[in-house]
């Protein structure tokens, strides 16, 4: 699998994950959760980069998002 390609999603996750409309629906309490996936031509799978962020605290602990924005605390899952 193309190593951009799950950098590219996982940065994605942090995207959508910032959004108004997420962070709302996590104040209100509601039930979401943000995954990545990347779909790979080479065996026809669909790969699972960020397993679900379900809360800001949950963000927090994947991203050390802090008040200078998002920052990826691991590497990708799958990737070398």
């Amino acid at each position: 699998m193309d190593a951009l390609a799950p950098r590219a999603r996982l940065m994605q996750v942090q995207n959508i994950c910032a959004t108004t409309i997420v962070q709302g629906a996590w104040e209100r309490k509601q039930p979401l959760s943000v995954h990545g996936w990347v779909y790979s031509i080479e065996d026809g799978l669909l790969h699972e980069i960020r397993s679900g962020i379900e809360s800001r605290a949950a963000l927090h602990k994947a991203f050390h998002v802090d008040s200078d924005g998002l920052a990826a605390a691991d590497p990708p899952q799958g990737t070398p």
